[in-house]
């Protein structure tokens, strides 16, 4: 459908000058489109690269976020973006609704970069979804009501459609020598190819974010993403910081704001932390819940603003009769953080290794897919300078076999009324671990957990819980 101005100056959105009669915007004389880098000239001449219409649209506000970050106008970015290509494309996309779906595009960018720029007085800045926005003078620190009627519902937007959400904290846990790593080095590499998931279709791309505590970048890293055809241009490892001139260990939640500078800067889509225990400040307790949800929930907002995935490697503790829920770290806050729990395992009948999906805030229960790790050899290439003097070089990668039916819920040598006790224990210790607790809160977070309120009542004399009444309510605490 055609531009017209005069509608986009009512709306404010056009402001600058009248141009009517270009063929792309101006500023200050110099051809927008030619002013522009060669990538994003490149994506504004592209229809789109996906089917998916979420995609297209993280794409679109991509391009339209770096022309006013290259310094040109809400008013330039809009006519150069409606008159290219992929402009034209979304305006036909959205069958009517363009100018709107632009024009909302455009004022999300700008607030965007308008928020990482900005220095705002901390008086007068509250949350807003994860995200800082700059309440008007004299209204003071408050409570941001938002009535769900004015609320735009989206529908999830995934980086590994039913396994992985986009703006969404994943957990990947497991025991040790189950391949975690490199399955999360095959999703990473994938990414960066912009290749397809190991279930099918398109996955996204662009560029990830890797910090390992456990893995050495130089013969365990690269080689992995060598293995897995990784794009090694487009996939960065961190593990360290600079601080007043100083290199520093990279730490949580210390270093969670240099963090999302480095998301928004180099536009990452995925961010892997591999374990997120090993990157725990000092003084922060994987045991304590309240510990760990003060280090996810800026996590959490960090993805939802940028629309980035975090990806959070885990190991499982030795209580193998427990659900994997219960397992993971030392803490519920792991897995009530994240809107998706994976798992790997192996069957019971033929030991093969599996993924599979132990909880999902967002859909379906997706599949379990088997898998195995091998060894691949790689021969050096004439412009691969990430390969110092080795010719040649042998690392293990994932192949994916396909779709499985696995039930994790049948234990080998645990009966479910051994498994109920034992989920129930490990409730009450995560539970109690920062001091006593009322019985109302104990049985309704119970509730939510699957965990029978006979069944704690059952556990409180085994593990000598104290329970003591005050002002009519009963409280238990664990012995010292």
């Amino acid at each position: 459908m055609p531009v017209n101005l005069n509608e986009l100056k009512s709306r404010g959105i056009y402001v600058e000058r009248p141009a009517s009669d270009i063929e792309i915007s101006s500023l200050d004389g110099k051809n927008v489109f030619e002013s522009l880098s060669p990538k994003l000239r490149e994506m504004l001449s592209n229809s789109g690269g996906s089917s998916h219409g979420g995609d297209m649209s993280r794409q679109d506000s991509a391009v339209i976020t770096g022309i006013l970050s290259a310094g040109f106008s809400p008013g330039d970015a809009f006519v150069t973006f409606s008159k290219s290509a992929r402009g034209k494309h979304a305006l036909e996309r959205k069958n009517g609704h363009g100018v709107d779906y632009i024009e909302r595009t455009i004022k999300k960018a700008a607030s965007f970069l308008e928020d990482g720029r900005a220095k705002e007085d901390s008086s007068h800045v509250v949350a807003d979804f994860g995200k800082k926005r700059k309440l008007p003078q004299g209204e003071g620190d408050r409570i941001l009501v938002h009535m769900a009627h004015e609320i735009e519902v989206e529908r999830p937007h995934w980086i590994w459609p039913d396994y992985i959400p986009a703006g969404k904290i994943t957990v990947l846990a497991g025991d040790p020598g189950m391949g975690k790593s490199t399955i999360a080095l095959d999703i990473v590499s994938r990414i960066s190819q912009g290749t397809s998931m190991p279930t099918g279709g398109r996955s996204v791309s662009g560029t990830c974010l890797i910090a390992s505590a456990e893995d050495a970048p130089e013969d365990t890293i690269t080689p992995r993403l060598i293995a897995a055809d990784a794009n090694l241009k487009r996939v960065g490892i961190m593990r360290e910081v600079m601080i007043d001139d100083e290199v520093k260990f990279l730490t949580f939640p210390r270093d969670l704001e240099r963090m999302r500078s480095v998301i928004i800067k180099m536009g990452v889509r995925l961010v892997v932390i591999d374990p997120l225990n090993a990157f725990l400040e000092r003084g922060t307790d994987s045991y304590k819940d309240q510990d760990i949800r003060s280090v996810l929930a800026p996590f959490e907002a960090i993805a939802q603003e940028t629309m980035c995935a975090i990806l959070i490697v885990a190991h499982l503790n030795k209580k193998e009769e427990s659900s994997v829920l219960y397992r993971v770290g030392g803490s519920v806050g792991f897995t009530g953080a994240a809107r998706s729990v994976l798992s790997v395992s192996k069957t019971q009948k033929d030991g093969i290794r599996v993924l599979y999906s132990v909880k999902t805030n967002l859909g379906k229960i997706p599949k379990a897919l088997s898998y195995e790790t091998r060894q691949a050899r790689r021969e050096r290439k004439e412009d691969s300078s990430a390969w110092a003097g080795e010719s040649r070089i042998e690392s293990s990668y994932v192949r994916w076999r396909g779709e499985v039916d696995f039930d994790p819920t049948k234990g080998p040598s645990v009966g479910d009324q051994k498994k109920a006790e034992i989920d129930a224990e490990d409730f009450l210790r995560q539970m109690l671990t920062d001091g006593e607790l009322c019985t109302d809160v104990l049985y309704h977070e119970a509730k939510g957990a699957g965990v029978r309120r006979a069944q704690l009542n059952q556990v409180k004399t085994q593990l000598g819980i104290h329970s003591r009444r005050r002002n009519g309510k009963w409280y238990w605490k664990l012995p010292e």
